[in-house]
C-alpha cells in the first residue's frame, strides 16, 4: 500500500487531507494500540452512512487471486523469495536487509533508441513523479500531443507518419494516465514499422504494458497457477486473445482471396473461431509481466513493477504450460522441430547467439527461482580457457553485448 499513500496518489487522501480528516490510508499504521500494534485492517462490511461503500467478506474471494501469496502470520520468509514489488528499498532498510548486488553492474538494454537526457538541446516535457508534480490534468496530455503533432507536422517523413497514424487508429490504446514517454514510446512502434512487417508490429504491440493495460492480459496468470496458489478454479483472461483476431488481424469470418466472405453449404458466412478457441488462444497471453523499474524513463509510481516503457517479459511460472489449438484442427507449434531433433551441439555452430549478462547466473528473457543464484550444489558449466568459444566470449577481456559465432 505504500505508493497508494501519498498524498496525491488517491483522490481519497488529498480530500481527506484538505477536510483535515485521518489519512484513510496511513491511519491504520500510524493509530497504534496495545489491542491492535497498527496493521489490522477493521471496518463493517456495512457502511454506516452509503451502501456502495460496503466490503463484504465476498470481495476477499473475488480478488484475492490478484494477490501474491508471502506466507501466515508468523511464518519467516526470505527477503529475496519475497514479490518483487515487496523487495522495496524502503521494506530492506526497516527489516536491515544489506541490499548488495551479485556483481558489478552490467550494461543494460533500453527502450528502441534510448539515449540519455541532456537539457541542453531544450525542448524538456515536465515529468510526473510520486514526490512533486510541477504540471497538472489536461496539461500532461497536451504535453504529449505536442510532441507528437511537432514531429508529424514538421519531419521530412510524411509518408511514414501518415502510415503510422493509419496503424495507430487500429492499434489502438486508451492513454489511461497522463505520462508523456510511455504513450510516445507505444506511438513510436508504429512509426518504426510504418514500411515493415504487419507481423512485426502485431508482435510489439502484443509486449506492449500499454496494450497488456488496456486488453486486460497484464499479469493474467494460468489455470494451474492460481488453482495451486490458493485452490481458485479461474479461466484466462480472454479481452485480447478475441480483439488481436476480431479488430486487429482476421476479422470475424474466413475471406477468399478476393475479399469476399467464404460461405458454407447452406449459404452462410464461416466463421473464423469460436468460444472455445478464444478460451485455448487466451491461454497463450498468460504470464506477461512488466519489467522493474529503472533510471532514464518517466514513472509516476514509486514501485518495481511499474515500468511501462520496456516491453513485457513472460513468467515461466504464471504461464500456462498446454497445447493452444490453431484455426485449422491443429496446435500452435505443429511441425516444429522438438529440442531433441536439433543437430548436436548447436551452441557451437555458425549463428549460435550468446547474450552478455554479467556476473548474474540467472537469465533473461524468462524467469528463474532467485535461489538458483545463491545456491552452491547448482552445477554451472564452466568454459576451459584454452577452448576456442572461451576465447571468442572473453574477447580479450573486452566483452561484448551480443557474440554470433
Amino acid at each position: 500500500m505504500t505508493d497508494w499513500s501519498y498524498s496525491d496518489a488517491h483522490p481519497g487522501n488529498m480530500q481527506a487531507e484538505a477536510n483535515g480528516h485521518e489519512h484513510p490510508i496511513r491511519k491504520w499504521a500510524e493509530n497504534k494500540t496495545d489491542e491492535h500494534p497498527g496493521w489490522y485492517l477493521i471496518y463493517p462490511s456495512s457502511h454506516p452512512s452509503d451502501p456502495s461503500f460496503n466490503h463484504p467478506i465476498s470481495r476477499w474471494d473475488t480478488y484475492r487471486s490478484k494477490l501474491d501469496y508471502i506466507g501466515r502470520l508468523g511464518d519467516t520468509v526470505q527477503f529475496r523469495d519475497l514479490p518483487n514489488s515487496l523487495r522495496a528499498h524502503e521494506i530492506a532498510t526497516y527489516y536491515g536487509v544489506p541490499l548488495e548486488t551479485l556483481g558489478p553492474g552490467v550494461l543494460v538494454c533500453g527502450s528502441f533508441d534510448e539515449v540519455p537526457n541532456d537539457p541542453s538541446l531544450g525542448s524538456i516535457f515536465d515529468l510526473r513523479s510520486p514526490y512533486q508534480r510541477t504540471t497538472f490534468g489536461g496539461n500532461f496530455e497536451q504535453q504529449r500531443e505536442v510532441v507528437w503533432s511537432t514531429i508529424v507536422l514538421f519531419e521530412d517523413d510524411q509518408l511514414c507518419q501518415r502510415m503510422a497514424w493509419a496503424l495507430a487508429q487500429i492499434l489502438v490504446v486508451v492513454a489511461g494516465s497522463v505520462m508523456t514517454e510511455p504513450f510516445v514510446g507505444y506511438y513510436d512502434i508504429m512509426v518504426r514499422n510504418c514500411f515493415g512487417n504487419y507481423r512485426d508490429v502485431l508482435r510489439e504491440i502484443s509486449y506492449s504494458p500499454l496494450m497488456a493495460e488496456h486488453l486486460s492480459y497484464l499479469d493474467s496468470r494460468s489455470h494451474a497457477y492460481v488453482y495451486e496458489s490458493n485452490g481458485q478454479v479461474t479461466y484466462a483472461d480472454e479481452n485480447f486473445a478475441r480483439e488481436i483476431m476480431q479488430l486487429f488481424t482476421i476479422g470475424l469470418v474466413w475471406l477468399n482471396q478476393d475479399g469476399t466472405p467464404k460461405l458454407d453449404a447452406n449459404g452462410k458466412q464461416i466463421e473464423v473461431y469460436s468460444n472455445e478457441d478464444i478460451m485455448s488462444f487466451a491461454r497463450a497471453w498468460t504470464g506477461f509481466r512488466k519489467y522493474q523499474d529503472r533510471g532514464n524513463i518517466e514513472n509516476e509510481q514509486a514501485c518495481s513493477t511499474c515500468n511501462r516503457q520496456d516491453p513485457m517479459f513472460i513468467d515461466k511460472d504464471r504461464r500456462d504450460v498446454f497445447p493452444k489449438s490453431d484455426l485449422l484442427g491443429g496446435y500452435i507449434g505443429d511441425r516444429y522441430p522438438l529440442c531433441v531433433d536439433l543437430p548436436d551441439k548447436m551452441f557451437l555452430r555458425k549463428g549460435a547467439k550468446y547474450r552478455f549478462l554479467g556476473s548474474n547466473p540467472l537469465p533473461e528473457l524468462m524467469e528463474d527461482n532467485d535461489k538458483f543464484a545463491t545456491d552452491p550444489t547448482i552445477k554451472r558449466m564452466i568454459l576451459d580457457s584454452g577452448s576456442g568459444l572461451y576465447k571468442k566470449l572473453y574477447n580479450n577481456g573486452v566483452y561484448l553485448n551480443t557474440v554470433i559465432l
